[in-house]
């Protein structure tokens, strides 16, 4: 029971934005985390025990545990009663992992207890995250081009192509 006298445990699951930005931190999308956090998403949420930043600490993402602990997460919340915190399973890697989870899990560790290792880690990661900014930019501008494109293409093939075409009613062409 001491052990757990300092964690702070979500017994029910609110799954609302969670999901989305669980997808995100699993596909290491720093960016749209980002945004996503910056318009609410809340980065302690969870969806069945899984909250964001325990979803990092097991994917290794150390940049992303740096984004999410400056956006507020949680490193000792719990979302079940005997699951793991984020902290402790970083802990356990750094310790118990294999050799290419030790580094990046102690790493990971210090985020989650120095606020000046964020900072440093944070500054490190963001001309990574004006890079992803830059891309998602473009994606959206050849989005709106094809779209663009696609509408015109359809007025033109109606205009020209179904216009062309007789409409003809059950009574041939007499009305």
């Amino acid at each position: 029971a001491a052990a757990f006298a300092d964690r702070r445990i979500l017994v029910w699951p609110s799954m609302g934005d969670a999901m989305p930005l669980l997808q995100c931190v699993e596909e290491k999308q720093h960016m749209r985390v980002l945004k996503m956090i910056q318009n609410g998403a809340d980065p302690n949420g969870n969806y069945l025990g899984v909250s964001p930043l325990s979803m990092a600490v097991e994917g290794l993402d150390v940049d992303m545990v740096a984004l999410l602990i400056e956006w507020k997460a949680d490193p000792l919340m719990t979302h079940r009663m005997q699951a793991p915190s984020a902290l402790d399973l970083a802990e356990k890697l750094a310790k118990d992992g294999s050799a290419t989870q030790q580094a990046p899990a102690a790493e990971m560790v210090q985020l989650m207890t120095d606020p000046e290792v964020v900072k440093a880690r944070l500054k490190s990661i963001e001309s990574m995250l004006l890079e992803q900014q830059a891309a998602d930019q473009k994606k959206a501008r050849v989005f709106v081009f094809v779209a663009c494109v696609s509408a015109a293409a359809l007025t033109i093939f109606y205009k020209y192509v179904v216009a062309a075409i007789p409409n003809e009613g059950p009574h041939g062409g007499d009305l």
